[in-house]
């Protein structure tokens, strides 16, 4: 079994490797969705990360009806991105990029590359404008939740995270929504969810989630901190192909031993690339 870390400020323990299920899809494409649940938690991962928005909105009914209310896994979801509207999630334009588009890609780097030069060289380059700030309203809060812990199938969930704070004012009222719903116990911690890389961060919760950058250092405080991004943004191996990460569990498990109280969250879409990142654990 993953070793797990306690969440600060509460008595919440993740392993410290999680599952990111952002390409966690439902339809049909749920038998192989629920394979790569199933593979983790074969590999000794028991922490599972998702939001509303994920999966074109399906990714939290998928791992309600995959896990059901197994008491020995933590999930994480998230409040702040809306839940796509259920057109859009059957879209067949998008299913045909998921199942045929994008996989060809992965096998075509170059061809991926030169699309991805094409895409920025269309861009001004000027920087994107600030995000207009709303207000995170106690109503709202609690409404999303409900339907999160609906289509989990359970009555709380472990982590709660502001999905991209950066839009919100993180206002006394939502503080105190958060501070009451742990209180109710139906959530067992919160925090928030970057992203991006963060230094500075509103002192909102004890949990901070973001991308990982190998250059850059863990802000020092009490707050348990949660990487993605950790194979984007630090991983390189040139013998490494679309459907293997190549010696990766050893890059993970340093990772971690540099950073003692934090968890990493990644993505996969096979069985094997989970037991190559599980492996060293």
């Amino acid at each position: 079994m993953i070793e797990r870390t306690s969440l600060a400020g509460s008595t919440i323990a993740m392993t410290r490797i999680g599952f990111g299920c952002a390409r966690i899809y439902g339809g049909s494409e749920l038998r192989g969705s629920a394979r790569l649940i199933e593979a983790a938690l074969s590999a000794g991962i028991r922490h599972f990360d998702t939001a509303p928005s994920y999966g074109n909105g399906q990714s939290e009914e998928v791992l309600g009806q995959v896990l059901g209310g197994a008491a020995d896994v933590t999930i994480a979801t998230k409040v702040g991105i809306e839940r796509p509207d259920a057109e859009s999630t059957r879209s067949a334009a998008r299913l045909a990029y998921r199942q045929f588009v994008k996989p060809l890609l992965t096998h075509m780097p170059g061809v991926k590359s030169k699309l991805l030069q094409f895409l920025a060289s269309r861009r001004d380059g000027s920087p994107a404008p600030p995000p207009q700030r709303r207000k995170l309203e106690a109503a709202h809060i609690r409404r999303e939740l409900k339907g999160s812990l609906k289509r989990l199938k359970r009555n709380r969930v472990d982590l709660y995270l502001v999905h991209e704070p950066d839009q919100f004012e993180l206002d006394d009222e939502a503080l105190e929504t958060f501070l009451a719903l742990v209180r109710e116990g139906a959530i067992g911690a919160f925090g928030l969810a970057f992203g991006r890389t963060v230094d500075a961060t509103p002192d909102f919760g004890t949990v901070i989630q973001s991308q990982y950058r190998q250059d850059r250092p863990t802000p020092a405080d009490d707050r348990t901190r949660i990487f993605h991004g950790v194979l984007r943004h630090g991983w390189r191996d040139s013998g490494s192909t679309s459907n293997d990460f190549g010696d990766v569990g050893g890059y993970f498990r340093g990772i971690l031993d540099t950073n003692p109280k934090a968890a990493i969250i990644f993505s996969a879409t096979t069985a094997h690339q989970i037991l190559q990142v599980t492996t060293a654990f």
